[in-house]
């Protein structure tokens, strides 16, 4: 055991599949989101060059985490001495040498079903793949390493019983099935279970997260858009159905848990033909993607409602949401937020369509975690290391209009801005800050993240778009983690945070973004920022609300209940979170009162960042 993280779920280790292994300040996306959902053990298809094996090993271990060696071709079944395997496991075996406190072991996904040789004698093919493994394993197992090896649920059920047998008892220390089939996961992995339990083996339960429509997956196949308590509540019937059995759970695979464990399901508007349908939904502008957000972590079910609609009040554009309450093939799931996406569209971020055959685009970014983006730039922030841990990933054009003459475009104009924001340009009347940048929608974007102590904000789930006729203005998103909510860390009522975020680090420094933030400010807390607006505001949403709340709670009440705590889906420490919705909603009250209090007092202090003694070297005066 690595640390308090390696056994957690009940007593089951949690696992997590990554097979594309980041690396230096990109991997820190990783180690977050084995904090946050209490990952024990990372199953990780490793970088080729040393070094970078090494530099994962070492970050891997600061962090607590017992890391396993994850490889496998469905070539290697028609081996039967097992060669490939073998090779494979000295591999593991060198860097278990020289890390045995990180690097526990080895995973084997082979699965021969996935060849041509598998419809004309499988029994032969499973034959060589038992005779490979076994080999493998009498290998691992002289070298100090654990074998894990992966099956699909139906060996079984399919003529294979036999060659499970031979591979659960002689060829591994724990078997994980991939049990990709939500309805009676417990029956699917009876016979796996009865052979782990009969020969003293380790059961791995592995969840599907990716969506559906990807390697085939059909919905029942996945765990996609269901979050964390729907694989909470899976688990637990497993363990019920199996009490004797040593049963861990692993989630495949981290790029997908980074995308859909925060109960958000992604919704696209299609034809019969597979088109794009705009519809009106719930009184707001046509579009074809939507958001449906379960406030799971948010005991209150206000944050993103009282957030985005307080911005919505404030800012030229903000995503409009509706709560609604969610059945899921006739079952009650719970109350959600349907929610614009920020996307291009008349009633949402309203933004021109490229000319045929030119590179000049309007375009929208976001910042993220570096990784995570589909269309990455490499911009002068990112190339220069200014961004941390952040890059900017292109969300307009889509696909269907994206070129490589537009993308170079955006990054090209990015970077452009960038070189201005961190040089003594900013200041130029006609070339700096109020020549590039909307300075009231960014002064807004300041405010409504600062108050809301969203201390994400301007790294994170952070978007710009630009009209490539005007100036480069901010749409705001997300606040589940704002007001003293953030998973890991408490973050109370003092102090600031966007001064570390890309771009506004720079713009502090520049006495006009410093006056514009300020009277912001002072404006909106005699308005939709005063204590008495919001707090009637919050009054009023829970009065509309109604019988809703406690339906939701009949569903998800469990997560009062503090007996239950875990890394998963509470606060840090157990203290911070509610007991009851009542609580919560006074713990969200009270914080809105002291946080004005405290930027009441101090929000002028923000002119040290742009006084002369910090920038007289940068710049122009």
């Amino acid at each position: 055991m690595i640390n308090g993280r390696h056994r957690e779920m009940n007593g089951g280790a949690k696992g997590l599949f990554c097979w594309e292994a980041p690396t230096g300040e990109n991997a820190q996306w990783l180690w977050d989101l084995a904090r946050r959902y209490g990952i024990g053990e990372l199953y990780v298809a490793f970088p080729e060059h040393p070094s970078a094996q090494e530099e994962f090993l070492r970050a891997a271990q600061e962090e607590g985490l017992a890391v396993y060696w994850l490889t496998g071709d469905p070539s290697w079944a028609m081996e039967p001495e097992g060669s490939e395997m073998l090779r494979q496991v000295e591999q593991a075996g060198a860097l278990h040498t020289a890390h045995s406190e990180t690097l526990c072991g080895i995973v084997f996904d082979v699965e021969p079903y996935l060849l041509d040789e598998w419809d004309e004698d499988a029994d032969a093919l499973m034959r060589s793949f038992a005779s490979a493994a076994q080999c493998a394993y009498e290998r691992a197992r002289q070298l100090g390493l654990e074998m894990i090896l992966c099956v699909p649920y139906y060996y079984d059920t399919t003529g294979h019983a036999g060659a499970l047998e031979t591979l659960i008892s002689s060829a591994c220390d724990r078997v994980a099935v991939m049990n990709y089939y939500r309805e009676d996961e417990a029956r699917h992995i009876e016979t796996e279970a009865a052979y782990a339990q009969a020969y003293g083996k380790g059961l791995i339960h592995i969840y599907e997260l990716q969506p559906p429509g990807e390697h085939g997956l059909q919905a029942v196949n996945t765990y996609y858009g269901l979050g964390a308590d729907a694989l909470r509540q899976s688990f637990r019937a497993l363990r019920r159905a199996y009490p004797q059995l040593a049963l861990d759970m692993a989630l495949h695979d981290a790029e997908a848990l980074a995308e859909v464990m925060d109960n958000e399901y992604s919704i696209h508007l299609v034809d019969e033909n597979g088109a794009e349908d705009p519809q009106a939904l719930a009184g707001m502008a046509a579009h074809d993607e939507w958001a449906l957000n379960g406030p799971f972590l948010d005991r209150t079910l206000l944050r993103n409602y009282l957030c985005l609609n307080i911005a919505g009040e404030i800012m030229e554009y903000a995503p409009n949401v509706r709560y609604c309450e969610l059945y899921l093939n006739g079952e009650y799931q719970c109350l959600y937020l349907l929610m614009e996406t920020v996307s291009k569209g008349e009633g949402r971020i309203d933004i021109p369509t490229p000319q045929r055959n030119s590179d000049i685009t309007s375009y929208i970014v976001r910042w993220d975690r570096a990784g995570k983006g589909s269309h990455e730039l490499d911009n002068f922030a990112y190339y220069t290391y200014r961004s941390d841990v952040s890059a900017l990933d292109l969300r307009y054009p889509g696909e269907n209009q994206l070129t490589e003459g537009r993308l170079q475009y955006v990054q090209q104009d990015v970077s452009r801005v960038e070189k201005m924001l961190y040089s003594m340009d900013i200041t130029d009347a006609d070339n700096g800050l109020t020549a590039e940048l909307d300075l009231a929608s960014f002064a807004q974007y300041f405010v409504i993240n600062e108050f809301f102590r969203n201390v994400d904000a301007g790294r994170f789930s952070t978007f710009y778009y630009r009209d490539a006729r005007g100036k480069i203005k901010t749409c705001v998103w997300d606040f589940n983690n704002a007001c003293d909510n953030y998973i890991d860390y408490q973050w109370d009522e003092a102090g600031f945070t966007m001064q570390n975020a890309p771009w506004f680090g720079a713009l502090l420094r520049d006495e006009r973004f410093v006056d514009a933030v300020v009277l912001e400010y002072h404006q909106l807390r005699r308005g939709v920022l005063s204590d008495e607006y919001l707090l009637n505001y919050i009054d009023e949403t829970l009065l509309w609300l109604g019988d809703a709340i406690e339906r939701n709670f009949s569903v998800w009440g469990y997560v009062f209940d503090l007996s239950q705590y875990n890394g998963m889906t509470y606060l840090t420490p157990v203290e911070r979170n509610a007991t009851s919705h009542a609580q919560a909603v006074e713990q969200l009250k009270r914080f809105i009162v002291e946080r004005g209090a405290w930027l009441d007092a101090h929000i002028e202090t923000l002119y040290q960042y742009c006084s002369d003694s910090k920038n007289v070297n940068l710049l122009a005066r």
